[in-house]
């Protein structure tokens, strides 16, 4: 090799994740949607938001799809494209 070869490795993208991601991502690949409450009560994740957002800095394609109930309140709904 030279010294103006380029190499590139693949690296492990879960390799470098918090164990809080790895389970947040673990639910989102099996197919699925995650809102605040089932996050906290389900995989006791307090902070859903700072967590995908580290998802989606290590380049997942994590979507929002914004929701309501019938009592008019409105929460993000989570999931993998």
């Amino acid at each position: 090799m030279s010294k103006t070869d380029t190499v590139f490795f693949r690296a492990n993208p879960k390799a470098h994740l918090s164990p809080q991601n790895k389970k947040l991502l673990k639910a989102l690949e099996s197919g699925r949607t995650v809102t605040r409450l089932t996050a906290l009560f389900e995989l006791r994740i307090a902070c859903i938001t700072a967590r995908i957002g580290e998802l989606r800095a290590a380049v997942y394609a994590v979507m929002t799809r914004m929701r309501g109930d019938t009592t008019a309140a409105r929460y993000a709904d989570y999931y993998l494209r």
